[in-house]
């Protein structure tokens, strides 16, 4: 299973190694993705999942649809997802191990010493 997460830059720290040095870190801010469509060799030609994120904050529908497109609205609907800020695209080894709908959150990291960030 892929291990893949989408957050937002927040900003820099500088943090101090047991030698005394300056270390550059990112802040990253994430929450929960959630899935909302999968993509498999037989319909698309290659595997991937799309993943939604950042929730939409807002206190009413109409200003939703103010929003997004209705197509989009559609998508969201179709996948029984509240609408999210953006989507992106992650291609993974097995399409079988998600669902539609699915939340991933930092849990898919734990032992993980390193990541890379893209």
């Amino acid at each position: 299973m892929s291990r893949c997460q989408v957050g937002k830059k927040c900003g820099m720290v500088r943090v101090f190694d047991k030698d005394g040095s300056p270390v550059a870190c990112t802040l990253i801010h994430v929450e929960p993705n959630v899935v909302t469509q999968l993509k498999s060799i037989s319909t698309d030609g290659y595997e991937a999942i799309q993943l939604a994120t950042l929730k939409i904050e807002t206190a009413d529908a109409r200003t939703i649809e103010k929003r997004l497109s209705k197509p989009l609205i559609g998508h969201y609907k179709k996948a029984a997802v509240a609408p999210r800020k953006h989507l992106h695209e992650v291609r993974v080894d097995d399409v079988g191990a998600y669902k539609v709908g699915q939340e991933l959150t930092l849990s898919v990291f734990e032992g993980v010493t390193y990541v890379d960030i893209t």
